[in-house]
């Protein structure tokens, strides 16, 4: 049994759609704190903070599908933080050059919160593109 209606098998649908669902996924929500770090490696390498090369192979390795779920949430239930599992395991994937620069100069909340933001941004696309639909549904009767 579902502990809440958007995870409802029954409900989902009344609460949600599956676009909206994805957006707001584990895997949306992890993928919005790689590309945080991956932004923040780049506007740093920008600015000569930390070297470019590094910045690249961040890029490179920030990708969701690389990473072991198990592990990470084995790793969250054990330390109660959101991100160092992940920060951890991405220093893994990369080298020991590159993985020094990982989350360089930031806090778990500000990548916590810019990923929010990139996944707040996705579902306003979503919302502004499922009101435009309605507005000319709702255009078309009007004209009749």
């Amino acid at each position: 049994m579902a502990s809440n209606p958007i995870d409802s098998v029954i409900f989902k649908d009344q609460y949600s759609t599956e676009n909206m669902r994805k957006i707001f996924s584990d895997e949306e929500q992890i993928q919005s704190w790689l590309d945080t770090w991956v932004a923040l490696a780049q506007a740093e390498a920008k600015e000569g903070i930390i070297p470019q090369k590094a910045a690249d192979e961040i890029k490179a390795k920030a990708h969701y599908e690389d990473f072991d779920t198990d592990e990470i949430r084995a790793e969250i239930k054990k330390t109660s933080h959101p991100l160092m599992p992940q920060i951890k395991y991405l220093t893994k994937l990369v080298s020991p050059e590159a993985g020094k620069w990982i989350h360089w100069g930031a806090t778990t909340q500000d990548i916590i919160d810019t990923g929010l933001m990139i996944q707040s941004k996705k579902a306003q696309e979503l919302i502004l593109k499922q009101s435009n639909i309605l507005l000319k549904k709702l255009l078309q009767k009007a004209e009749q």
